[in-house]
């Protein structure tokens, strides 16, 4: 995994926290991380369309960073649907 997306993680995980309480910038980091995955998406296409398969799992790893992401962010925009 590239230090790049390490750093993303981590920017985003603050950003989240400091959002916590604003529904408005749970929201636009929802929008972002949504861009962000599916630029991932479209790079792991790529690299399986090209056989290489060290980048698909690359890539494949930052969407599971992503993910995990977007379900944390979901759990705080819509907290009533955590247990269904």
């Amino acid at each position: 995994m590239t230090y790049l997306i390490l750093l993303q993680v981590m920017e985003t995980r603050e950003e989240l926290e400091d959002a916590s309480l604003d529904q408005a910038g749970l929201v636009a980091l929802q929008h972002r991380n949504d861009e962000l995955a599916a630029d991932v998406c479209h790079a792991l296409s790529n690299a399986f369309a090209a056989e290489s398969l060290d980048e698909a799992r690359v890539s494949s790893a930052k969407l599971q960073y992503l993910q995990r992401i977007a379900t944390e962010i979901e759990q705080r925009v819509n907290p009533s649907a955590d247990g269904a």
